[in-house]
C-alpha cells in the first residue's frame, strides 16, 4: 500500500671627412724596345694511342640554385566538442528528478534543478521518520514544500514510480475550480510553476521505503492555484 501526504508551506525564504690625396699619374706611352717574337710549342701529352693534344679543361657549368620544395599548408586542427559532464547524482535521484520534469512540461512548468540543500533536509527527515518506527507525518515549521510516500516491500516501486504516483492525482483535480485538496495536493506541488528546486531523501523501515521530497519555493499556496497549476490545454493555446 502506498501512503502519501502533502504540505503547503509559506515561503520564507557575478658626423665631414678630408679630401682624398692625389695619386701619381702612370705613363701610358708604349715601350721603344721591340719585343722579339717567341716561338713556343704547345705541350704534347702522350698516351698509348699516340700523341694527343692536351685537352683544355672544360669550363664547369654553373649549378642552378636548388629551389626549396613548396611547403604544403598544414590543416588547422578542429577543436573537438567537450562531452557533457556525467551526472553527479545517484541514479535514483536523477530518475526522480527527470520524472518530475517530464510531467511538469505538460503543465507549462519549467524543469526543476536538484538542490543539495533540499536533499539534506529531506534525508534528515526521512531518517527521523524511519527511526521513529516508520512514522508518517510532515516536518513541522517547514519552509519548503514537501511530499511523502511509503511503500513495501523495498524496491517494489521505482523512483520514477514515486513521482508518477504523486502526479496521478491529476485525474481528480478540478482545473475549473483550482484550489487545495488533500486528494490532489501531491500533484499540485509537483507541477507548481513557481517551484524551481527539488531535493529528495529515502530511508528504510519496516521492510519498506519512505521517500521525502522537498520543493523550493513551496507550492500549494492558497489563492494561487489558478495561476500556478495550469491545464495542458493552456500550454497548447499559449504556444509554451
Amino acid at each position: 500500500m502506498v501512503l502519501g501526504m502533502v504540505l503547503g508551506a509559506a515561503a520564507c525564504g557575478v658626423p665631414g671627412g678630408q679630401e682624398p690625396a692625389q695619386e701619381p699619374v702612370q705613363s701610358t706611352a708604349p715601350s721603344q724596345q721591340a719585343q722579339a717574337p717567341s716561338h713556343q710549342h704547345k705541350p704534347v701529352a702522350w698516351s698509348r694511342q699516340g700523341p694527343t693534344q692536351q685537352q683544355r679543361p672544360t669550363p664547369s657549368q654553373p649549378t642552378p640554385n636548388a629551389q626549396p620544395a613548396p611547403t604544403q599548408p598544414q590543416p588547422t586542427p578542429v577543436a573537438q566538442p567537450t562531452p557533457p559532464a556525467a551526472s553527479k547524482l545517484p541514479a535514483a535521484y536523477q530518475e526522480i528528478l527527470s520524472a518530475h520534469n517530464e510531467v511538469r512540461a505538460r503543465h507549462c512548468a519549467a524543469p526543476l534543478k536538484w538542490s543539495s540543500e533540499l536533499q539534506a533536509v529531506a534525508q534528515d527527515w526521512a531518517d527521523q521518520l524511519a527511526g521513529a518506527n516508520c512514522a508518517f507525518e510532515h516536518r513541522k515549521k517547514n519552509r519548503f514544500g514537501e511530499n511523502l510516500t511509503f511503500f513495501a516491500p523495498v524496491g517494489s516501486q521505482s523512483p520514477k514510480g514515486v513521482a508518477n504516483g504523486w502526479y496521478s492525482e491529476v485525474q481528480q483535480y478540478d482545473f475549473n475550480n483550482g484550489q487545495f485538496d488533500f486528494q490532489t495536493g501531491h500533484f499540485t506541488q509537483v507541477v507548481w510553476t513557481s517551484t524551481t528546486e527539488l531535493g529528495c531523501g529515502v530511508s528504510r523501515c519496516n521492510g519498506g521505503e519512505i521517500w521525502v521530497c522537498n520543493y523550493n519555493p513551496p507550492g500549494n499556496m492558497m489563492g494561487d492555484f489558478a495561476s500556478r497549476v495550469l491545464h495542458p490545454n493552456q500550454c497548447a493555446a499559449s504556444g509554451r
